[in-house]
């Protein structure tokens, strides 16, 4: 995780702020839901902590299997992202950082189904709207 002197900065990909709210310990491999759990506690521990949102791999990328060469190899995150930035500007927020996971994006099962449609882990965040 990158981090400035003054502030614990997090560098996530837009969509990434969906998926570390419905985190329940699932993930692409044993290196990615240690930094997801890592990354999860990091929030909770501090939910006003700066989030600098990113275009293409972030800090969760990092240690996932999906990522070559600094690229990822699905199609499927860029549209997931471009869904959940569209929401930020339509609720005001900032395009480019946030402090902490904003209220505008807290999980609904409206907002999975219309930010993240054809996710594999999208079961996951529908019974974490449920409770």
């Amino acid at each position: 995780m990158r981090k400035n002197t003054m502030e614990k900065l997090i560098h996530l990909r837009p969509h990434h702020l969906l998926c570390l709210q419905a985190f329940r310990g699932k993930g692409y491999s044993a290196d990615f839901v240690k930094k997801m759990t890592e990354v999860h506690g990091m929030l909770r521990e501090n939910p006003a902590c700066r989030i600098v949102l990113t275009e293409g791999a972030d800090d969760l990328c990092a240690a996932c299997p999906n990522l070559e060469e600094g690229v990822c190899t699905s199609p499927k995150p860029p549209v997931f992202d471009k869904n959940v930035l569209r929401k930020l500007l339509e609720n005001g927020s900032a395009p480019d950082s946030v402090t902490g996971i904003p209220a505008s994006l807290a999980l609904t099962g409206d907002l999975v189904r219309s930010c993240c449609p054809d996710c594999q882990w999208q079961e996951i965040c529908l019974e974490v709207c449920n409770t």
